[in-house]
C-alpha cells in the first residue's frame, strides 16, 4: 500500500489529473521570494523554468486574463531549481538534470512506481511533510582522455542509499569525479505543507 493510500489526508500528487491547489507564476515567485530571492529575480526564474520546460504547465494561459497554472509539485520543483541557482549554478544542462530527477524515477524505482503513476517529487513531498529529509545530489565527472563532461544525479530520502540516474558512470575508471553539489531540500519543501494541511495539523 502506498503512502497516499494509507493516509487519506495527503492527496495523490503528480498524477495525470492534478488535484490542486494550483499556482500562478506570481504566486510561485512569492514562495521563492520567501527563500530570500528578490521578487523580480524569482519571477524571472519561474518564467524561464516554464519556457525551458523545467517545470510543467498544468493549465496554459495565453489569452487575456488567463494565466499559466502550476500544481504543488511544480512549485516545489521551481523552489529546488532556484535553490540550485542560489548555490551559484545557472548552467541550463545542470538544471535540466535536476528537473528530470524531480519528474522521472530511475532504475528499479520507476518499475515500483509504475510509469505515469507518480513522480519523485510527489514522494518527496509526502515524506518531507511527515518529517523526513530528502537531498538532491549532483555529481560532475569527466572522461580522462576526451575531457567530456558527464552529469549524474540522485534524489531521495537521506535514510536510504542514493539511486543514481546513471550508475554506469560510477563503475568505470575512464570517467572520474571532479566535483559535486548537495542540495538539502527538506526545508524548502516543508514550507509548502500549509497548502495541503490546515493550520495546526
Amino acid at each position: 500500500m502506498t503512502d497516499h493510500e494509507s493516509d487519506p489526508r495527503i492527496p495523490v500528487l503528480m498524477t495525470g489529473d492534478e488535484p490542486g491547489p494550483y499556482f500562478t507564476v506570481g504566486e510561485i515567485a512569492k514562495e521563492i521570494e520567501a527563500d530570500g530571492v528578490p521578487f523580480s529575480v524569482a519571477r524571472s526564474r519561474v518564467v524561464s523554468y516554464a519556457n525551458k520546460r523545467l517545470i510543467h504547465v498544468r493549465a496554459p494561459g495565453g489569452s487575456v486574463g488567463k494565466a499559466n497554472m502550476f500544481a504543488l509539485p511544480d512549485l516545489a520543483t521551481a523552489k529546488i531549481l532556484s535553490n540550485i541557482q542560489d548555490l551559484g549554478v545557472s548552467d541550463t544542462e545542470v538544471l535540466q538534470h535536476a528537473s528530470l530527477q524531480a519528474y522521472a524515477y530511475c532504475g528499479e524505482k520507476q518499475i515500483e512506481a509504475g510509469v505515469g503513476r507518480y513522480y519523485p517529487m510527489s514522494q518527496a513531498l509526502r515524506e518531507v511533510f511527515k518529517g523526513e529529509h530528502w537531498v538532491l545530489q549532483i555529481e560532475f565527472r569527466r572522461h580522462v582522455e576526451t575531457q567530456e563532461r558527464f552529469i549524474n544525479t540522485a534524489f531521495g530520502n537521506v535514510n536510504f542509499s542514493p539511486i543514481w540516474r546513471r550508475p554506469e558512470l560510477r563503475g568505470t575508471t575512464d570517467i572520474v569525479p571532479v566535483g559535486s553539489i548537495q542540495c538539502v531540500v527538506s526545508h524548502a519543501l516543508m514550507s509548502l505543507r500549509r497548502h495541503v494541511f490546515p493550520a495546526g495539523n
